[in-house]
C-alpha cells in the first residue's frame, strides 16, 4: 500500500503527484479530493498509465470526470499508474488530496 498527500494546491496551476517506486505495483487507488472552507470551482483529474508517455482523462461511463469542491468526490482508479496530475479552473481558495494505493 502507498499514501501520498498534497496540501494546500494553489489558485491557478495545476498539481502533479508522482507515484512514485513503491505505488507502481498497485493495481488501484483511491484519491480524495478535499477543499478548503468556502472553496468553490473545479479540479481535473488526469493519469500517466505506468510506462506511458503522457496523461489521459480519468472518466466515468466514457465522460471525463471533472471534481466540484461544492460537493467533494472521492473516486477511485483502476490499473497501473506513474503519476495523477490535479487541474484546477475558476479556483477560489485551496484544496488537498489524499491517494491511497492498494493491490500490489
Amino acid at each position: 500500500m502507498i499514501y501520498r498527500s498534497k496540501e494546500n494546491v494553489g489558485l491557478s496551476a495545476e498539481a502533479t503527484i508522482d507515484i512514485g517506486p513503491t505505488g507502481r505495483d498497485c493495481r488501484e487507488f483511491q484519491v480524495t479530493i478535499i477543499p478548503s472552507a468556502g472553496a468553490t470551482g473545479t479540479v481535473t483529474p488526469t493519469v500517466k498509465a505506468s510506462g506511458g508517455s503522457g496523461f489521459e482523462s480519468i472518466t466515468d461511463s466514457g465522460i471525463a470526470i471533472s471534481v466540484n469542491l461544492a460537493s467533494p468526490l472521492t473516486f477511485r482508479i483502476f490499473g497501473m499508474i506513474d503519476a495523477i496530475k490535479l487541474t484546477p479552473a475558476t479556483l477560489v481558495g485551496t484544496f488537498s488530496v489524499v491517494i491511497t494505493g492498494t493491490g500490489g
